[in-house]
């Protein structure tokens, strides 16, 4: 297998052959799987779809590899057909610059939001009182947004994928979907 190791020399494969390959493939739980459903009762019409398999138990089977590069912590988002990959970022920019589907998940200071970054010493210290976020970006969107904030001179600050985890970003994501709207300045921050 190529990408992946388990401590071992990886100069060469441990497989050998085309059935061992697949049988550790097949171990490994990483295949998607093509689900069809019927949607009409005479079976004329189907639903096709992919369902991707949770891929967190490979850090703890390949754990060097899968650290050597920061996760940025994501959620899929699905609504009715449509699935959305959102990835999280801290963000000193304002909601002016988002863009429409970014949404704003926790606002504080940089200090405050500091302490979530993979690295808070990359945080200056003399905007310590400088207004910040956690955002969900559409990684559709990621590119744009990423210049759209840097472009206007703020800082984009990965948040550590231990702290700010799936079930923190789902618990996060249910509390902002349940607020409350009062008027223009909180269409405003949520867009």
């Amino acid at each position: 297998m190529r990408g992946l190791a388990s401590g071992r020399d990886v100069g060469a494969s441990p497989v050998r052959n085309r059935d061992d390959a697949r049988a550790e493939i097949a171990a490994l739980a990483i295949e998607p799987r093509l689900v069809l459903r019927p949607t009409a009762p005479d079976a004329s019409r189907w639903d096709v779809s992919i369902e991707i398999p949770d891929l967190s138990h490979l850090m703890f089977r390949f754990p060097n590899p899968m650290r050597t590069s920061t996760l940025t912590p994501r959620i899929s988002v699905a609504i009715g057909g449509q699935v959305r990959l959102y990835h999280a970022y801290i963000t000193t920019a304002p909601a002016r610059l988002d863009a429409p589907s970014t949404v704003t998940l926790y606002e504080s200071s940089v200090t405050d939001l500091a302490g979530f970054a993979v690295d808070p010493d990359a945080v200056h210290p003399h905007r310590s009182n400088t207004s910040a976020r956690l955002v969900l970006i559409d990684a559709v969107e990621l590119t744009w947004q990423r210049a759209r904030y840097t472009d206007g001179g703020h800082t984009l600050i990965t948040p550590d994928d231990v702290l700010v985890s799936l079930s923190t970003l789902q618990l996060w994501l249910w509390r902002r979907l349940k607020a409350p709207c009062i008027g223009d300045r909180d269409i405003a921050r949520a867009s």
